[in-house]
């Protein structure tokens, strides 16, 4: 039951430049670390060791992109314990640790998530990041157990869609009126868009 940081302002510690990692939990449950700033450590920020902290498993990130207020939204999960509270703090890097899992260079932020009876949870955030930079995060447990931090998620534009339309040709008869679909099929599955349905047009060609 230790707590490196805090969430007040001011709390959090530097912890950089150490020959191995940032922070160890060795063991024992209870540990939080939380609004520091851990960069440039020569292993992992955050490493549990002996079951520390119960192993809380850290979110999962999937998306870094502008948003529409000089910010970047976040997207991401997390899997953990059922129908529990978790404080998911975020923090941006110049550049990811080679491990691929994060260090926190700089606190940018949190939010709290509640996860469904099958311990999952989903979070998306505007946060005070730029492109380039390097996105990472952490989840803390009402126990006070705080994860490693997550994998890298670089903050970036997101790719220009490329669609599929099927059919792109459809026959309706002279009288009455006729519904029809169309199939879209987006070729890059890491692009950003957003359909409108029920909506009227047609094109008239001939006659």
């Amino acid at each position: 039951n230790n707590t490196i940081g805090g969430t007040m302002a001011g709390a959090g510690n530097i912890i950089a430049f150490n020959g191995a990692r940032g922070v160890a939990v060795q063991t024992g449950t209870g540990n939080s670390v939380l609004s520091n700033l851990i960069f440039s450590n020569g292993e992992l920020g955050i490493q549990h060791f002996s079951n520390g902290n119960n192993n809380q498993a850290a979110p999962s990130l999937t998306s870094a992109f502008p948003g529409g207020n000089n910010d970047i939204i976040v997207t991401g999960q997390l899997e953990s314990a059922a129908d529990t509270q978790y404080l998911i703090q975020f923090f941006s890097n110049a550049s990811c640790d080679p491990s691929g899992a994060g260090e926190g260079q700089t606190f940018i932020g949190s939010t709290t998530i509640t996860t469904n009876a099958l311990g999952n949870a989903s979070f998306s955030v505007a946060l005070p990041a730029q492109i380039g930079q390097v996105i990472t995060a952490t989840a803390t447990d009402p126990g006070g157990n705080t994860s490693t931090f997550s994998q890298c998620e670089g903050a970036s534009v997101p790719p220009e869609c490329v669609f599929t339309l099927s059919s792109t040709n459809l026959t309706v008869s002279a009288a009455g009126s006729q519904n029809n679909t169309v199939n879209v099929t987006v070729d890059n599955g890491d692009c950003a868009w957003t359909a409108m349905s029920n909506m009227s047009w047609i094109i008239i060609s001939s006659g």
